[in-house]
């Protein structure tokens, strides 16, 4: 998908960080390309499923739904996605690899810490045979395990 590109950019003070040590959740921002995964949902669904997503993505405001055009397989298909807003109070705008890796380190909540959702997504993109340099970046530059 061009034009957009997966970001660390909306702070967690829950889920999977807290007030004291916020965490970072992943989002499409603006720029750049990134891969990924299409859905197609049967018109017979697609209302009730919508209707799941807009409740899921759109609560809270940190995300904006956009139709985008994609590059499948089978050529060019348009798509809808949920992309970061960055008038939200939540979005945290550019922030080196270092101070990326320090939160996705330390954040931690109620849903697991921000470092096993990134060791998570970037084994499932691995598993679809895709590579998101970014996020290797910041995997490169968080600290050891103990």
């Amino acid at each position: 998908m061009h034009g957009w590109h997966r970001r660390f950019c909306l702070k967690l003070t829950s889920g999977r960080g807290t007030p004291e040590l916020p965490g970072l959740m992943l989002a499409l921002d603006n720029g750049g390309a990134c891969k990924g995964v299409a859905f197609r949902i049967a018109a017979a669904q697609a209302a009730e499923e919508l209707g799941i997503l807009w409740r899921r993505e759109m609560y809270g405001g940190s995300y904006n739904a956009r139709w985008v055009r994609l590059q499948t397989e089978e050529g060019e298909k348009r798509a809808l996605t949920f992309v970061c807003n960055r008038k939200h109070p939540r979005y945290v705008p550019e922030i080196c690899v270092a101070e990326t890796a320090r939160m996705i380190a330390t954040g931690c909540g109620d849903f697991g810490s921000c470092r096993e959702y990134l060791e998570n997504t970037v084994q499932h993109l691995a598993e679809l045979g895709m590579r998101d340099r970014g996020l290797q970046r910041i995997v490169e530059a968080l600290p050891k395990p103990r």
